[in-house]
């Protein structure tokens, strides 16, 4: 029987600390600096030319890195993977790259007119992913995998520029072969011998801002087109192939979201931003809404910072199909998606979802025959707290909002006004689309649906607490229009729409059916024009909703038990009630009314919501919480005295002190 010694101890610890090293790097660890694109080479001729800019044209302290996935099919291969290298006459050995080596070991490579190199100790045949850095370090070249030191060099090395190109997926820059085969991501040079620790940094984490000796940084997150950015500042962006144009030398993208499942936010900044930037932090922003929108993958957000964003790569924004969230940080009232008269903001038509999501913008300005804001071909996006207004179309084949072909969005918290031309604000043809907690008002049309049109399919359109007055069309339904189609309007309200033809409110058009349920329609149903079913349910109305300041825009609900004045962010208390409130249907969640609220949803568009008014029974409150908090304290107090000052600004007179 053995003696467990010290030495067994020593040994036993020298294994367990190999079985801890960063070298048993695996798809994971790829992942966390993976964006949302790679790409992949064929082996044959695709490559990316990065230029010959003397920022890459370096010959002293260096390192080179990428991640790498070789494919399995042809071991034994030479595959040159990155670098800035020449050989034949003339640019004999000069220059610098990564390769893998035909004896399945990666490969550093210098050349001063002589081919130096240093190889790995472990042979590389699987499909892993592989982060591979060659460093050249006081003449001293060095090769790591995976975070790991593996080999070296003799003394005495050095680099001299080839004059060529740089590049990514071939060997060298004058020799069209030793194409990789494989997939290629995350490509960095440093003029700068990265030590130990800063190659484990490289490894695993994404530059956010400058980095000392970083010259070239191209993380292939653009997912299309033809250009590659360089994101380290000095403007070394590629060209996919030979630069002329799609051809079979243009590597394809690969989108990694489907192994590497993770949300992450980019930022984009139309004041302070640039493109050419990572996007991954407020300070390193890109300067328009498609570059982060291109570089973003499913689950990701893109926070587009305050400002007013117009020209190329602000409108005609294309998701490509992708489930990501694009958002406004600070909101409408900030941040505006100005067309300047010329196309839209929005065209989804890759067959996107609800979790395609456009939230807090303003969209104005939009001027197109076909979805002069946002247009939708047979994708269902979901648009939220958007204001969108100012727009434009000439075509009575289209809207303002336009959902065309099982295009069956959600619109939800817009408030959708002013806008003008042929068709309808919003338009559902052959779609089933949801609008819900939406205020649409000062719409205009020369044919049918002032507001609302829904068209051809058979489909079924609901609106849900929505307020939609004041719109107007010299034709049919100031209010909503349905032909050939279905619509449901619950808990919503419907008054002081206009319509030269007949229906301000309502008109419909066989075969077609609508429904309407627990909603205030001026008129009532002998106000619906037209022919059809109309299925007039339960709990309809037909009395003045008592908005609280229609002339100046606010459509909130009067109520003596307290009502959101937004235009100063306090409650009021008004003279009347309207009789909207408690009004809607029974059976619908109350969602974040404030008490007191009667246990029983509003009608409109802020039913449901934060800033519904007050229900005067007293119902689900408590008396004297005036902030409506569910606790009483001085905060109510202080709520009090705001409202007083509110209300009676101009006739509280303030003493001086005696």
């Amino acid at each position: 029987m053995s003696t467990f010694t010290s030495k067994h101890l020593i040994g036993l610890l020298c294994v367990l600390s190999l079985l801890s090293v960063p070298g048993l790097a695996d798809t994971s660890t790829y992942c966390q600096v993976a964006g949302s694109s790679c790409l992949a080479f064929d082996g044959i001729d695709d490559y990316v030319n990065l230029g010959n800019n003397p920022s890459l044209q370096v010959t002293g302290n260096m390192s080179i890195c990428a991640w790498v996935q070789l494919d399995a099919t042809n071991p034994g291969q030479y595959w040159g993977i990155a670098g800035k290298l020449t050989s034949t006459s003339g640019f004999y050995y000069k220059g610098y790259a990564l390769v893998r080596y035909s004896n399945n070991r990666f490969r550093f490579v210098t050349g001063n007119g002589v081919l130096n190199s240093v190889d790995c100790t472990q042979d590389y045949t699987d499909t892993d992913w592989h982060h591979v850095v060659g460093v050249l370090e006081g003449g001293r070249m060095k090769i790591y995998v995976d975070g790991v030191f593996q080999a070296q060099s003799g003394t005495g090395m050095s680099i001299v520029d080839s004059g060529q190109f740089a590049f990514i997926g071939r060997q060298y820059s004058d020799l069209a072969y030793r194409f990789f085969k494989g997939r290629i991501d995350d490509v960095r040079i440093y003029n700068t011998a990265l030590s130990a620790g800063q190659v484990t940094t490289a490894m695993t984490t994404v530059p956010t801002g400058p980095v000392a000796g970083l010259v070239g940084y191209w993380n292939l997150d653009e997912g299309a087109g033809q250009t590659v950015y360089d994101l380290s500042g000095n403007n070394n962006h590629g060209v996919l192939g030979s630069g002329t144009g799609v051809d079979s030398a243009d590597p394809a993208w690969y989108d990694v979201s489907s192994i590497c499942p993770r949300q992450r936010t980019y930022y984009v900044d139309a004041v302070n931003g640039n493109d050419s930037y990572s996007g991954q932090s407020p300070t390193n922003a890109f300067k328009t809404i498609q570059r982060g929108i291109n570089v973003a993958a499913n689950g990701d957000t893109v926070m587009v910072l305050p400002g007013q964003y117009i020209g190329t790569g602000n409108k005609e924004l294309d998701f490509g199909g992708k489930a990501i969230t694009v958002k406004a940080q600070d909101g409408p009232a900030a941040t505006v998606i100005n067309c300047q008269g010329s196309g839209r903001a929005f065209y989804f038509h890759s067959g996107e979802g609800q979790s395609s999501v456009v939230d807090g913008f303003a969209i104005t300005g939009g001027n197109s025959a076909t979805g002069a804001a946002i247009y939708c071909v047979g994708a269902s996006p979901t648009i939220s707290n958007c204001w969108i207004y100012g727009n434009t179309t000439s075509s009575t084949s289209s809207g303002i909002v336009y959902c065309l072909n099982n295009a069956n969005a959600v619109l939800v918290g817009c408030t959708i006004y002013s806008n003008s031309g042929a068709s309808a604000a919003v338009r559902f043809n052959n779609s089933a689309g949801q609008i819900v907690n939406c205020l649409l008002f000062g719409n205009t049309s020369t044919t049918q649906g002032g507001a609302i049109r829904c068209d051809n399919g058979s489909k079924t359109t609901t609106i849900t607490n929505c307020t939609v007055v004041g719109n107007s069309t010299t034709s049919n339904g100031g209010g909503l229009w349905v032909r050939s189609a279905n619509a449901q309007a619950v808990n919503s309200i419907f008054w002081g729409n206009q319509a030269s033809a007949g229906g301000h409110q309502m008109a419909i058009s066989s075969p077609a059916t609508l429904t309407v349920n627990y909603s205030d329609v001026q008129g009532g149903r002998p106000g619906v024009y037209g022919t059809g079913t109309v299925v007039w349910g339960t709990g309809n109305i037909d009395q003045d909703p008592l908005f609280a300041d229609p002339d100046n825009l606010d459509y909130h609900l009067k109520s003596q038990r307290g009502r959101y004045w937004p235009a100063h962010q306090v409650w009021v208390l008004d003279d009347a009630t309207s009789p909207c409130i408690d009004a809607g249907d029974p059976a619908s969640p109350i969602g974040d009314e404030p008490q007191p609220n009667g246990n029983r949803i509003n009608m409109g568009a802020f039913g449901g919501t934060a800033y519904a008014s007050l229900s005067p029974t007293g119902e689900g409150g408590i008396q004297g919480d005036v902030n409506h908090d569910g606790v009483i304290d001085f905060n109510d107090l202080f709520a009090l005295i705001d409202m007083w000052l509110n209300l009676y600004a101009g006739e509280i007179q303030f003493l001086e002190p005696m």
